[in-house]
Parts: structure tokens; C-alpha cells; sequence
């Protein structure tokens, strides 16, 4: 574990105590959502990188899209809008790295369709990064 985050911090822009101390504020929202540390690492260190928000708000930041994520109210209004690969063939949450790198990889094509309304609802619903 620790050398996947020794490995990881020296690679991109951040401690190795900045990636501890987001898993400890939304390490086990990952966990029971169905991820790995290293995926967390991964997005924690994507974050981190783009926005250079403090580890504390990355990780509470975190637990919350993590939380919210996997719920089955948000997926169903996720789909409402065209975001597709967010449960598996047994309708199972296919987790949060998969599920992020699902969403990402459709927002372009959302945002023409939706506009402002979309990336309205999803800063609002997912929570802000500041």
C-alpha cells in the first residue's frame, strides 16, 4: 500500500500524506462502494493535480460523490440523462473508478446535449470542488 502512494506522489504533484489523509476522510465511502486503493490513489491524484485543493476538502469532497454515486436514485437520474455503464449486466453499481471513467468519458457529448442546465445540475448535485 504504501508504496503504491510513495510510488504515485513522487510521479504527479502531491504528498504522500496528502493521499493518507484522503483515505482516511473517504477511503472506506470507496471501499464500500466497490473500489481499490489504488483507483482511489489514482483519483485522488487526478484531483489533486487539476484542482490543488487541500487534502482535507479532496477527501470530504470525495466521500460525498463516492456516497452519491453509487445510490440507486442517483444512477437511475444519471441514465435519465444518457450516462450509460454505471451497473453491470446484474443491474450491480460497477464501481466508483469504473463509474467515474464512465461519466467522464460521456460528459462532452451531455454537455452538448444538456448545456448549462446539465453542468448546472451536476456542479450542484455532485458537489464543487473550490
Amino acid at each position: 500500500a504504501f508504496g503504491s502512494i510513495n510510488a504515485s506522489s513522487a510521479r504527479f504533484a502531491f504528498e504522500s500524506q496528502d493521499v493518507i489523509e484522503g483515505v482516511k476522510r473517504a477511503g472506506s465511502s470507496f471501499a464500500a462502494a466497490g473500489g481499490n486503493l489504488n483507483e482511489f490513489i489514482g483519483i485522488f491524484g487526478a484531483v489533486r493535480q487539476t484542482t490543488r485543493e487541500s487534502a482535507d476538502s479532496i477527501g470530504n469532497s470525495l466521500k460525498t460523490v463516492f456516497t452519491r454515486l453509487q445510490s440507486a436514485k442517483t444512477i437511475d437520474l444519471l441514465e435519465k440523462l444518457g450516462i450509460t455503464g454505471l451497473r453491470d449486466a446484474n443491474q450491480q453499481f460497477v464501481g466508483p473508478f469504473r463509474a467515474l471513467e464512465n461519466i467522464s468519458n460521456q460528459l462532452e457529448i451531455l454537455r452538448k446535449k444538456y448545456s448549462v442546465f446539465f453542468l448546472l445540475y451536476m456542479r450542484v448535485f455532485f458537489v464543487e470542488f473550490r
